[in-house]
């Protein structure tokens, strides 16, 4: 769906693809196509193959757009112009594309939503590298130096802290660099997965970098001198001792801050030999701490945003589109001529039980019309 998009700006996938004969991308998009490619980012998310820094910007992006789109009466019509984003003739509104893309919203609010409890390093990220160096082995079979990034993956244990993953993801970054510069300029399909896979790299070490500015400086020689000059230690060992959570971030201001504070005001007050030096050191790792914390804080209020957004999204009336007399919703409404489809779904496996199930659960529509 990255690949296809039509509109780089929008990021909406497009209807179809055609291969044969020739290559065609298809120039509209629907509801449906719309709420799988936001479900698509999440469950990238728990593959390994796009940071949540990534899924906050492209989700961000994708409303954005879907806040500006012509609608009639809280839904989305049934096919827009990838190119202009206007709705195509005639306008229409289709039950089962309503219900799809309701559905995939409030699944993306309640995936978001626990983005914030979550750990904030997975080994799936080490899964999704691999995944992408057995496509580039799959797609150019032969010694070409994709086993030996293949055999890093495989053979290394995976990195059990958000510490240790940001120094392996950073030395295999160097490796993926050095692999592309000997891909011959005609293995255009190899090159273009190399890149892929470096900013994947990227990606995934810059959305660390985000949450814990410090993790490049000299961590352990910053637990050596904490432990010297008798501060606390029991907050800032579990950073590298375990992988937390944004809501554990969170935590680490009284953790953390709080207590470096403290050994601060105590050499401020204390008249130790060497103080000043000390305390520009602290007051340096305090300051990249408060800022973890801040950046944790405002993720999690992204994500709460975002969560708050997609429910909204998904808040339309399906009232208008259910037939009381036949207790059945009517494939859709043609907004033009201002009249109903003739036809119904009748059946619990069509194509609109989704829409049937969210229009029950949220009291539109009577239980009995699950049964008809």
């Amino acid at each position: 769906m990255k690949h296809l998009s039509t509109n780089r700006k929008v990021g909406y996938p497009p209807d179809n693809f055609q291969e044969v004969p020739e290559s065609v991308v298809a120039s509209r998009t629907s509801p449906t196509n719309i709420g799988l490619s936001l479900l698509a980012n999440l469950a990238a998310v728990d593959l390994g193959y796009l940071s949540v820094k990534g899924l906050i910007e492209r989700t961000g992006k994708t409303f954005l757009t879907l806040n500006k789109m012509k609608k009639y009466r809280g839904h989305w019509y049934n096919w827009y112009d990838t190119r202009t984003l206007e709705p195509l003739y005639p306008l229409y509104i289709s039950t089962v594309d309503s219900g799809n893309l309701a559905g995939h919203l409030l699944t993306l609010s309640q995936g978001i939503q626990e983005l914030g409890c979550r750990t904030v390093y997975s080994a799936a990220m080490m899964d999704g590298f691999l995944d992408t160096v057995r496509i580039m082995r799959d797609v150019v079979p032969g010694d070409n130096g994709v086993k030996e990034l293949e055999k890093i993956l495989s053979a290394s244990p995976k990195p059990e802290t958000c510490y240790d993953a940001f120094l392996f993801i950073k030395n295999f970054r160097e490796k993926v660099r050095v692999f592309i510069q000997t891909i011959l300029p005609d293995d255009k399909l190899l090159l273009k997965w190399g890149n892929t896979l470096l900013q994947n790299c990227e990606d995934y070490l810059e959305d660390i970098r985000s949450l814990f500015p410090w993790i490049e400086k000299e961590y352990v020689s910053f637990l050596h001198r904490l432990e010297q000059d008798k501060g606390e230690m029991a907050g800032v060992t579990e950073l590298t001792e375990a992988t937390p959570s944004l809501e554990t971030i969170v935590e680490y201001e009284q953790k953390i801050c709080f207590s470096l504070e403290q050994l601060i005001q105590r050499l401020e007050t204390g008249g130790e030999e060497n103080s000043g030096e000390k305390l520009t050191y602290y007051k340096s790792w305090l300051a990249d701490f408060r800022q973890m914390v801040q950046a944790a804080k405002e993720r999690i209020n992204i994500l709460h945003v975002l969560s708050a957004e997609a429910g909204q999204l998904a808040d339309m009336d399906f009232r208008f589109l259910y037939d009381e007399k036949k207790s059945l919703f009517s494939i859709g409404y043609n907004v033009m001529e201002q009249r109903y489809d003739a036809s119904s779904y009748d059946m619990l496996a069509s194509e609109a039980r989704l829409c049937s199930y969210l229009a029950i659960a949220r009291g539109e529509v009577p239980v009995e019309h699950w049964f008809r």
